[in-house]
C-alpha cells in the first residue's frame, strides 16, 4: 500500500524509541523513500532509569537520608489506612479484567481535567488496551497495583523488556495524594 494515498489525512508519523536495527525503521524508511516522503531521523534523549544492582539494602542506604524519612512517613500513612500491598498482575485474562481500574487511577486528578488521560479520547483507550492485551501476549506486560486495605490506589501500566522495567503510564487516586503513592 502506497503511503501517499493516506497523506491528506496526516502530517508527520514520529515512531520514537526505536533502535537503530529495527525492522520497523527499515521498512518505514523504505516505503516514504518510494513514494518520495521526506525522512529523518534524531537520536532523543534516553530515558532515565535506575539500576539495580546489590541488595535492597544497599540501595535502600545509598538514598538521602532526608528521602528515607520521606518514604517512612508516606509508608506510616498508608498503614494507618490499611495493609500496603503490591499486586503485579502479568496474564492476559487478569490484566484485561483490571484495565478499568488502571483507566480509573491513572485519569485521576489533573490528567482527566486537562484531557490527557487514557480515558479522555476513545481512540487512546482503544490503543492502550490493544497494546495491553498485544504486549501481554507476548509477556511484555505487566499492571502493577498498590493496594490499602484490599483497595487499589495507585497504578503503573509498565513494560517488562530486556530486564528493564519501563513505566509507560502511571496514576494514583488522588485520595491518597499525602502518601505519595509513587514515591
Amino acid at each position: 500500500n502506497s503511503l501517499a494515498c493516506e497523506i491528506d489525512r496526516w502530517d508527520v508519523l514520529q515512531l520514537t524509541q526505536l533502535p537503530t536495527t529495527s525492522p520497523t525503521k527499515k521498512t518505514m524508511a523504505d516505503l516514504a523513500s518510494a513514494d518520495q516522503l521526506p525522512i529523518g531521523t534524531w537520536k532523543s534523549s534516553d530515558s532515565p532509569y535506575l539500576e539495580l544492582a546489590g541488595t535492597w539494602e544497599s540501595y535502600w542506604a545509598s538514598l538521602s537520608a532526608k528521602f528515607r524519612s520521606n518514604v517512612r512517613n508516606r509508608l506510616t500513612r498508608l498503614t494507618q489506612i490499611g495493609e500496603p500491598a503490591l499486586e503485579i498482575l502479568s496474564d492476559k485474562p487478569a490484566i484485561q479484567a483490571a484495565c478499568d481500574d488502571a483507566w480509573r487511577l491513572e485519569a485521576s486528578g489533573w490528567k482527566d481535567k486537562e484531557g490527557t488521560s487514557i480515558g479522555s479520547d476513545p481512540k487512546v483507550q482503544k490503543f492502550y488496551t490493544l497494546l495491553a492485551e498485544r504486549a501481554a501476549d507476548r509477556g511484555w506486560l505487566k499492571l502493577l497495583f498498590l493496594a490499602v486495605g484490599g483497595k487499589r490506589i495507585a497504578v503503573s501500566y509498565s513494560a517488562v523488556y530486556d530486564g528493564r522495567l519501563l513505566l509507560l503510564k502511571t496514576g494514583h487516586d488522588r485520595e491518597f495524594h499525602a502518601c505519595s503513592p509513587f514515591k
